[in-house]
């Protein structure tokens, strides 16, 4: 499963973890309104959960591939900005093609919802558009790509640049800047588009990070221990109960996303840890 060309060994079990998360975007989406399971994904949020568990694993995969060029420039004497162009090349053949043509094809066959915003779509700013035009439109899932590519453009500098002694530290104020953003700039703005942007989502995306540093640093004796085990589980539980309690009394919007993301990613993280 792995050769050393290719940059991390491929773990089969994220691959069936990738498989729920989208299944329950799926039933989010598309399961009828008439249905009574209908409604209890929409209180639990279904949908967002696996939403956030793909941020988690985005994280985890895309911090350990950037630890392991921070190791080649440490160890092998390559530059920084050889790895950057590295990480870049493959994040646009990964991505791009398909996503374009995707895009392409829908303005080719004049679908009218990707003539209308193709250039949001193209710009991976959907996020961006939600906030200012509403989340009423068919195309407005492409709003966690745009955010996996603002995250793609922002994390290679913090991962290369910071050093292995600071780097523990960074991953832990980034994991508190989404729940601090989703908070103050939710409450100040009212705006529905919170949780989707960028900021919103550092601490499901930083909690992947923390994963893969651990994982790096699991042969180093005085490495702690991962710090969302057990009593982080419990946490997420308490975290989702009190979004489901908010969402079920119809009080405090603003306040619930900005602890169900919470709940969302210590859940997602230690799954993805036994994983």
């Amino acid at each position: 499963m792995w050769i050393p060309s290719t940059p991390l060994p491929h773990m089969l079990q994220l691959d069936a973890l990738r498989a729920f998360a989208v299944l329950a975007v799926l039933i989010s989406h598309f399961c009828p309104t008439t249905s009574k399971f209908f409604t209890f994904t929409k209180i639990i949020d279904l949908g967002g959960l696996g939403v956030r568990l793909f941020f988690v694993l985005s994280g985890f995969l895309i911090t350990g591939i950037l630890l392991r060029s921070k190791s080649y420039c440490e160890k092998d004497g390559l530059s920084v900005l050889h790895e950057f162009r590295q990480f870049y090349a493959r994040r646009v053949l990964r991505i791009f093609p398909i996503f374009y043509l995707v895009l392409g094809l829908a303005a080719v066959l004049n679908i009218p919802p990707i003539r209308q915003t193709f250039a949001w779509h193209a710009a991976f700013l959907t996020n961006f558009y939600i906030h200012f035009h509403g989340f009423n439109h068919p195309t407005n899932h492409f709003w966690s790509l745009a955010v996996e590519e603002q995250f793609y453009l922002a994390w290679p500098w913090v991962i290369l640049l910071v050093s292995r002694r600071r780097l523990r530290a960074a991953i832990f104020v980034t994991i508190a800047i989404g729940p601090v953003f989703r908070l103050f700039f939710g409450l100040g703005t009212g705006s529905w588009a919170t949780p989707y942007f960028p900021l919103s989502c550092l601490d499901t995306l930083g909690v992947g990070a923390l994963l893969a540093l651990r994982k790096d640093q699991i042969a180093d004796p005085q490495s702690r221990e991962y710090p969302f085990g057990k009593a982080g589980l419990l946490l997420g539980f308490a975290a989702l109960g009190t979004f489901i309690l908010l969402s079920a009394m119809h009080q405090g919007r603003i306040i619930g996303y900005a602890i169900f993301d919470v709940g969302a990613a210590l859940l997602a993280g230690w799954v993805v840890y036994r994983a």
